[in-house]
């Protein structure tokens, strides 16, 4: 099978550099949590809120995502991305200016709504330019660039909460770079029909991809909403939780990168347009 796009070269990067974006999003504050929560010791039930601060993010993401599959059909994909690619800039970074904890709650619900539809974007650009194995390799290529984003990313978050809890915000301003080289290389692709299913339903497999993926993000995430606490036990810092929490991504680099291979070795039946199609607006 062929393309169905050339994406340029800084296309192509461009939607690679928006991928660490993702994975990043809700993980970067995992270092300041100790220090945010002797910081909000007034707030009622701040030892939860705290951790919802983290987690809020990925619940607006899983709501949003879905959704945005339909506004990446309907509007586009670039103007989806750009507009995710704005606002996370813009609530990613209001951490460092929010003293209220209830007001950062909300920064970061719309963080999640950022984030879905960038990954949505993203995931769509990548299933209307190529096909087939070159498909499955890009996909791999860019899961492996968001693992990589949080290893290089959560060190540096840890090293910028011994300055201040707030200070780890500053990383959300990264997208607003990724936004401008989205303007210049990006163009909004053609598409195509999409072919509807047997009744419109996925097939069970599918299904049972999906529960799998929601709970390898539950066991995910466990570790950057416990992980810091844990760890201020035992008199560690938030270089070495940004640390520790960055090991848990550095895993799935070698996955992604070796996914091309490994699905060439399990044969899998080629998913019908519909499917790809579904998994896109996952964020797959």
């Amino acid at each position: 099978m062929t393309d169905t796009l050339a994406p340029t070269g800084r296309a192509r990067g461009t939607v690679l550099a928006a991928a660490p974006l993702t994975i990043m999003a809700a993980a970067i504050i995992a270092p300041s949590l100790p220090a945010m929560r002797e910081d909000f010791a007034d707030t009622p039930g701040s030892g939860l809120l705290v951790r919802l601060a983290l987690t809020v993010t990925s619940l607006a993401i899983a709501i949003s995502a879905p959704l945005s599959g339909i506004v990446a059909d309907r509007v586009g994909r670039r103007p989806l991305l750009l507009t995710g690619l704005g606002l996370y800039a813009v609530s990613g970074t209001a951490g460092f200016f929010v003293d209220d904890l209830y007001l950062l709650l909300i920064t970061r619900a719309a963080l999640g709504l950022a984030v879905g539809g960038i990954m949505t974007a993203v995931s769509t650009l990548i299933t209307d330019w190529f096909t087939g194995e070159r498909r499955a390799s890009f996909l791999g290529l860019q899961q492996a660039f968001a693992s990589l984003g949080g290893v290089v990313f959560l060190p540096l978050a840890g090293l910028l909460a011994t300055v201040s809890w707030h200070a780890p915000f500053w990383i959300y301003s990264v997208s607003a770079i990724v936004a401008v080289f989205a303007i210049v290389s990006l163009r909004e692709p053609e598409q195509n029909s999409p072919a509807v299913g047997e009744g419109g339903r996925l097939p069970a497999r599918v299904v049972g991809v999906y529960v799998l993926a929601f709970v390898v993000t539950l066991a995910f995430y466990m570790a950057p909403t416990q992980l810091p606490f844990l760890l201020e036990g035992f008199g560690s810092g938030p270089v070495v939780v940004g640390a520790v929490v960055a090991g848990s991504t550095l895993t799935g680099v070698v996955g992604a990168l070796a996914f091309p291979r490994l699905r060439r070795r399990l044969r899998p039946p080629r998913s019908p347009p519909s499917v790809s199609r579904s998994w896109a607006r996952a964020g797959w």
